[in-house]
């Protein structure tokens, strides 16, 4: 099933480093990415997945770019009022990307 669903952005800017967050204010949530249409959205598509069980999060459905680490947190939220929405709560937005040499440069 794809739902429409709603992206909470913080104020203080974009944190996605060009993510899918930083073009729009809505994307379609697959939750079942094997069976759902998503050739031809008009928006973007995310997936659920876990960070550690029990924690969801949304990642883009595309993969990585080669050369890129990731997906991890931008500071965006997903959600929608729409019964059928799979947490009470808003669901973390994973969509920021960095290159091998940003991430390593943190440390």
């Amino acid at each position: 099933m794809l739902l429409r669903v709603s992206i909470y952005k913080d104020q203080g800017g974009d944190c996605s480093n060009g993510g899918l967050s930083s073009k729009g204010d809505a994307c379609m949530l697959s939750t079942d990415p094997e069976n759902d249409p998503v050739d031809g959205c008009r928006l973007p598509v995310v997936v659920l997945g876990q960070t550690v069980p029990g924690y969801k999060v949304a990642t883009p459905i595309e993969p990585v770019e080669s050369g890129s680490v990731g997906y991890m947190a931008g500071g965006c939220f997903i959600y929608t009022s729409d019964s059928r929405f799979p947490s009470d709560t808003p669901i973390p937005l994973h969509d920021r990307t960095e290159t091998v040499e940003l991430y390593a440069s943190f440390d």
